[in-house]
């Protein structure tokens, strides 16, 4: 039997509380892309901001809303801190796994 799951319902969003995420605080890389997806998201958050205050007739609403909700996971995936022995955390435990498993065919 294989098991099989579907595509990710975040489109691999990690960072926006899915459980099964895990941050090894020890990878260099890893921490370095986190905070390249904040300055990238802060830009976008700005931008939108920006249109919004401009009265623009736009979907900046959704892009504001996207953006807080992606640099508060940052945040906390770069402030949970390692215990146990281990340099890898799972920052959203407790929130629910975003995978679903398919039927079997």
């Amino acid at each position: 039997m294989t098991l099989k799951v579907s595509p990710c319902p975040k489109l691999l969003n990690c960072v926006k509380d899915c459980d099964d995420y895990l941050f090894d605080t020890a990878n260099q890389t890893h921490h370095h892309n986190l905070v390249q997806l904040r300055l990238r998201t802060e830009l976008a958050l700005n931008q939108a901001l920006g249109q919004k205050g401009r009265g623009e007739r736009d979907l900046s609403e959704n892009w504001i809303a996207e953006a807080r909700a992606t640099l508060a996971g940052v945040q906390r995936v770069l402030s949970t801190q390692p215990f146990g022995g281990t340099t890898v955390v799972r920052p959203f435990a407790g929130r629910g796994s975003r995978f679903e498993p398919l039927k079997e065919t």
